[in-house]
């Protein structure tokens, strides 16, 4: 399945009720357009039941929880070896919770880059206070109901899918402290407070910095081995392990065993 595109997104929570409307409207349901979604994972697509990655537009900003900062792509997780979903994200919360900074307290070492990132930004002194840096992604439980069509004009069935971890997923580049965010924008260039949950305002613009000499490698197999058939006993000649190189150089090995996820276009 490949990447659709313009789609449509409802995302209720009725618990964070907003009626901040002057019409009295309830406003806890927010409507997103323009939404690409798209299969996420690796050995899990060959599972039954799939994980989604929703994209919203560069011009959106949609937070669902207060301590998250925006993020253009989120993760529907479905979990299949952990139907509780008391894993995954549950303990990167529980990590995000104990081992986070609060305020000025710093309770596990964070990079000071990262730091600064998110606690000397403009947009979460001025616009998000409630924002806050994580060590690792996190979620929460939500139920999922998904249209289902065979083109844009036949829709086969309107189906509930189950209870998923709508996820902080492996694009979390704000959340974890890789991008300063200095403010968001309006069409009109003004700044507004993003302080009633879930949010969602389109038509913006992100004033944002990459944070120079950051990387984020992942494996992106975790199921076999047979990429390192050649790999030798030995240390390649001239490595220097003191700089932190792989033990094992062979590039095409590395290629095909590692991702960059950050910066994206390494």
């Amino acid at each position: 399945m490949t990447a659709t595109t313009n789609k449509v997104i409802q995302y209720w929570d009725p618990v964070g009720i907003n009626k901040q409307d002057k019409t009295g409207i309830d406003t806890s349901i927010k409507t997103i357009n323009g939404v690409t979604i798209e299969l996420q994972g690796t050995s899990t697509l060959a599972d039954a039941v799939k994980n989604v990655n929703i994209t919203v537009p560069d011009t959106t900003t949609f937070v669902p929880k207060s301590t998250w900062f925006p993020e253009q792509t989120y993760t529907l997780k479905a979990d299949v070896v952990d139907s509780s979903h008391a894993s995954n994200a549950s303990i990167g919360s529980f990590i995000n919770s104990a081992l986070g900074r609060i305020g000025t307290s710093e309770y596990f070492p964070f990079d000071k880059k990262a730091v600064d990132n998110v606690y000397e930004s403009d947009y979460v002194k001025k616009q998000q206070k409630t924002a806050t840096l994580k060590h690792t992604v996190e979620g929460f439980p939500v139920f999922l109901i998904m249209k289902f069509y065979t083109d844009a004009q036949n829709k086969v069935s309107t189906t509930p899918l189950g209870i998923y971890s709508f996820n902080l997923g492996r694009n979390a580049y704000r959340n974890l402290g890789f991008k300063k965010v200095n403010k968001i924008v309006d069409e009109g260039n003004n700044v507004f407070e993003v302080t009633t949950f879930p949010f969602y305002k389109d038509k913006v613009k992100y004033i944002e910095e990459d944070t120079p000499n950051a990387n984020w490698i992942e494996i992106k197999d975790t199921v076999s081995l047979s990429d390192f058939a050649n790999v030798k006993d030995t240390l390649p000649e001239g490595i220097n392990t003191s700089n932190g190189d792989f033990w094992q150089s062979d590039r095409e090995i590395l290629n095909r065993r590692f991702d960059v996820r950050y910066p994206s276009n390494k």
